[in-house]
């Protein structure tokens, strides 16, 4: 199974291009054409003459200007040059504000969306930069944090032989959704994990807003694909990583983690609680879940202390 990231929102993101690029050609175009009209009309009101092959290329605007009402009067300067030149002229002063209005979105947008593919109890992930290399340089002191996300769908009418399937297609849905207003500029990584949903974010700093986003999101949709047929649970948990080489380690952990089924809560590991709590002003507190052994093997102690995060009391 391969996952890709909201394709909706990678065909805005190619169609936002191509309107900046075609603003910024008819800006262009439109200044050439206006500055060449003005010249045009400053040598016919010299009485200069040009050759037949310049005259039909820029006559076609002054026949069209003419048509819609402007008739020269008498002897005295015929403006349509004038007319013509400065409505190619607003033409392109009004593209060059719309380009320019735009060139922040167009700057936040991910340069590729490279898919990568899917094996049974690997990564399935969307890398959005395709300069990793560089963005490891630069990051590599901060810490990333990582969001793990187990969707459990209960169908009480268990006869019913399609539920497995609709559960599959909810559970998509709800990814979909929680997918859709992520925030790209801070995103590093983002796919399937066991077809769990993973997002690993590159700014720490940024974790308060998306504990806040997740946890709004999760509500909504429990609330909105939930029947009286239907029980939607969550089982999510966070952890930190330094570079993108340790993620797989860090979600076979976490994976542990969900296995343990603490439904409904954000559990987190004690990596995460030493990074959060060396931040200033957050909003939530991690208060002990308890001692768990993630072994696979339970006769092998790998004993871990795992964390709820909750919203601060004032």
């Amino acid at each position: 199974m391969s996952y890709v990231v909201n394709e909706n929102k990678r065909n805005n993101s190619g169609s936002v291009l191509a309107l900046y690029g075609t603003l910024r050609i008819v800006q262009l175009c439109s200044f050439i054409y206006s500055f060449v009209s003005f010249c045009y009309w400053a040598l016919l009101t010299l009485d200069i003459n040009m050759p037949v092959f310049i005259r039909f290329f820029l006559e076609v605007p002054y026949i069209v200007v003419r048509m819609c009402g402007y008739i020269p009067r008498g002897a005295g300067t015929d403006f349509t040059g004038a007319i013509v030149g400065s409505f190619f002229l607003v033409i392109g002063f009004f593209a060059n504000y719309i380009a320019d209005s735009m060139e922040q979105v167009v700057a936040s947008m991910p340069q590729t969306q490279p898919r990568s593919n899917v094996r049974n109890g690997s990564i399935s992930s969307v890398n959005y930069s395709s300069h990793s290399d560089a963005i490891e340089t630069i990051d590599i002191t901060k810490k990333k944090f990582v969001f793990l996300l187990e969707v459990k769908i209960s169908d009480v009418q268990i006869a019913v032989r399609s539920s497995h399937a609709d559960s599959e297609k909810l559970k998509k849905r709800i990814c979909d959704a929680i997918i859709d207003n992520l925030n790209m500029n801070k995103l590093a990584q983002c796919g399937f994990y066991k077809k769990n949903l993973f997002i690993v974010y590159k700014d720490f700093e940024y974790i308060d807003n998306f504990i806040y986003y997740i946890k709004v999101t999760l509500d909504s949709l429990a609330k909105e694909f939930a029947t009286p047929q239907v029980m939607i649970d969550f089982n999510v948990t966070f952890s930190v990583i330094s570079n993108l080489s340790q993620l797989e380690n860090e979600l076979t952990t976490m994976d542990m983690i969900l296995n343990l089924n603490l439904l409904n809560e954000f559990v987190s590991t004690s990596k995460f609680k030493t990074a959060y709590e060396n931040q200033d002003r957050t909003k939530y507190v991690l208060v002990t879940k308890g001692t768990y052994n993630l072994s696979r093997n339970l006769s092998i102690n790998n004993n871990q202390d795992l964390f709820s995060i909750r919203e601060r009391r004032l």
